[in-house]
């Protein structure tokens, strides 16, 4: 349990820091060796600087972490070595460990990405390459924790299309699929970098808009529904766009609640008869 409460720790992080942290764990391990000598041996230890290395920032890397560990055991061990037959025994044993380290590295960026593609088909939409439900509240979750750090305004933004059931009654499942594909497509080059897209099942999305405002993301909204409704008309479909749009300005009670005024506004819009974005900001009190 600790393990993976370390190494899921160690995945939000950016590269750079994770490579401080297992260069700083390699120089521990040595230095630990050094001052136990030879009573004690440390190889095993070395092996979770490259270990990290391998898993979350790259293979080479993971291979760069193995050489110095073999270097710094066999630097560790010569001082006490007395004549030149026990240093080349020395030289062979830290070849043998130099390997040792090396396919360690190789098996451990094999299983990290193998387990980070894992993760991300866990979090990605099959059909359309966006983020599915999970994936959005994980990342609604750390945007509220920065709006409560930083004050910063946070926006979402619920989409639903209107008519997508026609287009699947009469021009078939196929043609659906490819409405939402080009929604998604449509999202993701209209939108920011920053911006978060999720598909939450059938035919609703959601955003995320970190840092924006209501002003900012009325502007935001009514231009990307004028790009999807144009698309849609391009391509002959029926298709038409409900918007509910909620800003937070303060921590809400609830993450839930949040998402929920969202939803509530877009169906809203649906009921009082479609094709229409509807603001409003959540306010505690």
């Amino acid at each position: 349990m600790l393990a993976n409460f370390f190494f899921s720790l160690l995945r939000n992080q950016s590269r750079m820091r994770v490579l401080g942290i297992a260069l700083l764990l390699l120089l521990l391990v040595g230095w630990l060796d050094y001052l136990t000598g030879l009573e004690l041996v440390f190889d095993i230890f070395y092996l979770l600087p490259v270990t990290i290395a391998a898993w979350f920032v790259g293979r080479n890397v993971g291979f760069v972490f193995a050489l110095a560990s073999a270097l710094i055991v066999f630097l560790v061990n010569l001082p006490a070595q007395q004549n030149i037959q026990v240093i080349s025994t020395e030289l062979w044993n830290g070849f043998a460990r130099l390997t040792f380290f090396m396919l360690f590295a190789q098996l451990s960026n094999v299983l990290g990405n193998k387990l980070e593609h894992e993760t991300r088909l866990a979090r990605t939409d099959f059909l359309t390459g966006a983020s599915n439900a999970r994936a959005f509240y994980d990342q609604a979750k750390m945007e509220m924790s920065r709006l409560q750090r930083s004050g910063q305004p946070l926006s979402i933004a619920y989409i639903d299309l209107d008519n997508f059931k026609k287009v699947n009654d009469t021009r078939g499942h196929n043609e659906g699929d490819r409405v939402l594909k080009k929604v998604v497509e449509t999202l993701k080059q209209t939108l920011r970098g920053s911006d978060f897209i999720a598909r939450m099942g059938g035919d609703e999305f959601a955003v995320l808009l970190p840092s924006t405002d209501d002003e900012q993301s009325r502007a935001l909204m009514k231009r990307l529904r004028a790009i999807l409704l144009k698309a849609s008309d391009d391509l002959g479909w029926p298709v038409t766009f409900s918007i509910g749009v909620i800003t937070c300005l303060e921590p809400p009670p609830s993450l839930e609640s949040f998402v929920a005024k969202a939803d509530e506004l877009m169906y809203k819009v649906k009921a009082s008869g479609k094709n229409a974005i509807l603001h409003s900001t959540f306010r505690t009190s």
